[in-house]
Formats: C-alpha cells, sequence, structure tokens
C-alpha cells in the first residue's frame, strides 16, 4: 500500500511485466488532499484497476460512473480504470465505504472488497442485505465500464470483521472468493469450523452475482490471503 499525506497529487508505481519484456511507468493523478492506494489488479485488456481511499473532491469522474460526486463530508474510497501505458484515466468513481481488495471477472468486470457499515448500499439480490455487527465486510461488483453496481453484499456476523493480505480473487467460474479475520461468533458458515472465541480467519467463496454463499470456513489464523 502506498500512501501520500498532504500531497497535492497522488503517485502511483506501476511495473507491469510480460514474458521477457517488462515496462513501468509513473502516473500522477490530480487530487485535492491526501490518498492511499490499498489494491492494484489488471484486467484482460492490461488496463490497470486500481482501488484506495481519498478525501478529495475532484477525481477525475465522468457523469456516467456509478459514483460521479464525492461525499458530502469525510473520506470515500474511489475505483479507476488506467491504460496499460499509464496516460489516461478510462474511467473513475467514488465508491462507498472503505475499498481494501479489487479483481476483475473474464468480462473485466471490477469485483472490490472491504469493510462497511449499515449505510453501505446493497443490491436486492444481495446475499446478505442488513450489516450485523461493528464493521462488516463488503463484496461488490461494478461493470466493467463503472457505471453500474451489478451487485454488493454485506457478509459478516454480529462481532467486527477485518481485512489483511490480498483478500479477493475471482475464479474461472466467476465465483468470487474472499476471506479476512472475524470476531463473530455467529460468522455465516457452510461447513462445521473454529467457532470463533477471539479473531479467527475465514475464507469463503460467493456465487458471481452476489446472492449466495457457496462455502464459508473459520480456522485458527490471524490473516489469510487469496491467490
Amino acid at each position: 500500500m502506498m500512501t501520500i499525506s498532504k500531497a497535492v497529487f497522488l503517485t502511483v508505481f506501476l511495473a507491469w511485466s510480460a514474458s521477457a519484456s517488462s515496462a513501468s511507468f509513473m502516473s500522477f493523478l490530480a487530487a485535492n488532499n491526501f490518498k492511499y492506494v490499498t489494491a492494484v489488479t489488471t484486467d484482460g485488456l492490461g488496463n490497470f484497476v486500481i482501488a484506495g481511499t481519498t478525501d478529495a473532491t475532484n477525481l477525475q469522474t465522468s457523469p456516467t460512473v456509478f459514483r460521479p460526486n464525492p461525499p458530502e463530508q469525510g473520506t470515500s474510497s474511489f475505483v479507476m480504470k488506467v491504460s496499460p501505458d499509464g496516460a489516461r484515466i478510462l474511467w473513475a468513481t467514488y465508491f462507498p465505504e472503505g475499498a481494501l481488495g479489487v479483481a476483475v471477472d473474464s468480462n473485466d468486470n471490477v469485483v472490490v472488497s472491504g469493510l462497511a457499515s449499515t449505510g453501505f448500499p446493497v443490491t436486492p439480490n444481495a446475499y446478505q442485505r442488513t450489516a450485523k455487527g461493528r464493521n462488516d465486510m463488503f463484496v461488490a461488483k461494478l461493470s466493467s465500464d463503472g457505471s453500474t453496481l451489478l451487485f454488493a453484499t454485506f457478509l459478516g456476523g454480529s462481532g467486527a470483521e477485518s481485512i489483511t493480505g490480498h483478500p479477493l480473487a475471482v475464479s474461472s467460474d466467476g465465483s468470487i472468493l474472499t476471506c479476512g479475520t472475524t470476531d463473530s461468533t455467529d460468522f455465516p458458515v457452510t461447513a462445521p469450523g473454529t467457532q470463533p472465541s477471539a479473531t479467527t480467519a475465514f475464507f469463503a467463496r460467493l456465487s458471481a452475482d452476489g446472492s449466495h454463499l457457496l462455502q464459508s470456513i473459520t480456522y485458527n489464523a490471524d490473516g489469510c490471503s487469496v491467490v
């Protein structure tokens, strides 16, 4: 994660390697307050997909994206797609709550995960439509052009969830793999595992449309990553 505090510019360094060749570039994305880049991946066309947190009110959004305007106050997340050479922001959108993981599916739709509270905008088809605890995980999917929230769901219990490591991936069948830690004794599981009494790790697999929890298990660990 790259942090820049009280800076005029967000500086993101992205290196892309393919076969025996590699290319690197430095991109400066104008903003008026500090930002945190929390996750970076690439889509099928080599575009960079970036998630992070910002207090900026002048991200280079367009009217057609999911959230073109910043919140009235406070910190927001953002998701953006940048051309492979770093020369163009293809689209950028503000995103509610804390975006901490990003992945893409086979159609280049953008999957985002993070932590959210009761005001998070879940969709009607969501697996979990209400927040149950102090800090629930969320999983959401944006269309490949950033214009539409395809689904958004909570995933959590009555305690608190947190995210460490690399928390998100999309499998070949489109299902979404995610992980984190929880102290919720009622975290949703589909198979017997470690019942959380302190902080416990979890792995979960959601359907491609976010409507079903296909697999979920808890186990003794302090963190996790999905690759």
